[in-house]
């Protein structure tokens, strides 16, 4: 039905704004939470862009897509905080980092849209990720153990030594062949 999930539990809510943005609040330090778009794909899926206008919240929290996603303990995620991002693998609950250094400047993330947004496109193309902001210059990652070339697709917040909140719009996931 294309609804997105609604909950609140004592450690996030997640929901609709009065904007009709999609937020995820971090109540608690040091947590993530995700979402599985309610989209209508027939999953696993190998070859997945997902978009999405994004309005940060804390400096020391975070947000982004997981992709190649199998369960809670294994995908791949693309993490963007204040203007730098990691892309990583949690395989078995282990987590690798992909970038190097770990955490690279976010090439365009400055050029915010008069609602402090900016635009992230992911690639996630079997092993292969793609990391775009606002359109400029697209940087890829590879996983040289192919560990997730198939899966689904979700957004998440992270929030640091604070709470964090973070609200989506536009989200669009294409599927290729």
């Amino acid at each position: 039905d294309g609804t997105w999930p609604v909950e609140t539990t004592e450690f996030h809510q997640i929901g609709y704004s009065q904007l009709q943005n999609y937020f995820l609040i971090l109540l608690k330090p040091n947590r993530l939470a995700y979402v599985i778009p309610p989209h209508h794909l027939q999953t696993p899926f190998a070859n997945a862009i997902i978009s999405a206008n994004i309005k940060p919240g804390a400096q020391d929290g975070g947000f982004g897509f997981l992709c190649g996603f199998q369960d809670a303990n294994n995908f791949y995620a693309v993490e963007v905080s204040g203007t730098k991002y990691t892309v990583y693998k949690t395989v078995q609950n282990q987590i690798t980092i992909l970038t190097d250094p770990q955490w690279k400047p976010a090439e365009g993330i400055e050029n915010v849209d008069q609602y402090g947004q900016i635009n992230l496109l992911v690639n996630c193309m079997g092993s292969s990720i793609g990391v775009e902001f606002n359109g400029y210059g697209q940087k890829f990652v590879v996983d040289n153990a192919d560990s997730f070339l198939t899966g689904d697709v979700a957004i998440f917040a992270s929030s640091g030594a604070n709470d964090n909140t973070v609200n989506f719009d536009d989200f669009s996931l294409q599927v290729r062949p």
